[in-house]
């Protein structure tokens, strides 16, 4: 889980600089910073969401491979739930620091520097 949030963390980083240019200009026309924070959040946290969806999905094929080759099950619903509950806290976590760089924004150092 730590390493999918740190690669999350920097997925969202990354993304955040390439587009810091656009955040600006939006920010200069008029955008209210909390909106384009929020959009960012939104997005990881429904790409984790799907992610983890997915992988649920896959779960119940991958431990029954898991209990006939090491006698490992991890199944039971409860352990689904924990995990994708997981997933979501660590999108959320992993996208509030860019989200926070984002609406603290000055449109005029950004565009000037560009």
């Amino acid at each position: 889980m730590v390493i999918g949030t740190a690669a999350m963390v920097s997925a969202s980083r990354q993304t955040v600089r390439r587009r810091r240019k656009e955040f600006a200009i939006r920010i200069a026309l008029g955008a209210p910073p909390s909106t384009l924070a929020t959009g960012i959040v939104g997005r990881l946290t429904l790409a984790s969401a799907l992610g983890t969806a997915l992988g649920i999905a896959a779960g119940p094929e991958l431990c029954s491979y898991l209990s006939q080759t090491i006698q490992y099950s991890a199944a039971d619903p409860l352990t689904m739930i924990a995990v994708f509950d997981g997933g979501l806290a660590a999108a959320v976590v992993a996208a509030s620091h860019p989200a926070r760089s984002v609406a603290n924004t000055d449109p005029r150092t950004v565009l000037q520097d560009s």
